[in-house]
């Protein structure tokens, strides 16, 4: 590969991995927000994300930089994620996949600087790489450390926040990793313990009086 293309696949294995992070916490949020069936239909819009922002580049590729694409993307994702924690509406308005558009964007741009074919699979190779860093590495650890307001507002009235509404809250542990957010509940009800996966499915651990 000419080594003058390596900044470039560096940059495009870059944006790779943080897209793929990106792909990771939303579909972690939607799940505790709107249920798991729901996040389906984010990872579609999220694919026809990646299908605009090529056809975007397509009709006005000689206008665009790559530059200034790859740093709108890292820049569009910290309110697109306070929006769409925020604000119900912003999931309406498929504000998770503004990052995907810049995604398709900036490959789309990186794919036409390599005028040679053979090359372009370094940068394909590059892009698959840090997809896959993304989703199993960054993306895990960046789930772990995102606050997940599961006693907010945000999105449908979920099991666990009817709960608490209805029996009020007395202690609130939890945990989240790249596969579940895990909540210990313990409210007025003293003899129950509620175990949520996902803000969503239950499960009670009840104290026996013996009788």
């Amino acid at each position: 590969m000419n080594t003058k293309h390596l900044p470039l696949v560096f940059s495009l294995t870059l944006l790779s991995c943080v897209i793929g992070a990106w792909e990771l916490a939303v579909t972690r949020l939607s799940s505790i927000l709107y249920y798991f069936d729901l996040t389906y239909l984010a990872l579609a819009v999220c694919l026809l994300g990646l299908s605009i922002g090529a056809l975007w580049t397509k009709a006005f590729g000689h206008k665009l930089n790559l530059l200034f694409v790859s740093l709108a993307l890292l820049a569009s994702m910290p309110p697109a994620w306070w929006l769409i924690v925020s604000y119900h509406a912003a999931w309406v308005l498929g504000v998770f996949a503004w990052p995907f558009v810049l995604f398709g964007a900036a490959t789309t741009l990186a794919w036409h600087r390599m005028a040679d074919s053979t090359e372009r699979t370094h940068l394909y190779v590059g892009e698959i790489s840090g997809a896959v860093i993304g989703l199993v590495i960054a993306g895990p650890v960046l789930v772990s450390l995102l606050p997940f307001n599961v006693l907010g507002s945000v999105g449908v009235q979920t099991h666990l926040k009817n709960t608490v509404e209805r029996e009020g809250l007395v202690d609130h542990q939890h945990a989240t990793s790249a596969y579940a957010r895990t909540d210990v509940i313990r409210t007025k009800r003293e003899s129950v313990v509620y175990f949520f996966t996902d803000a969503m499915f239950v499960t009670r651990a009840v104290a026996w009086d013996g009788k």
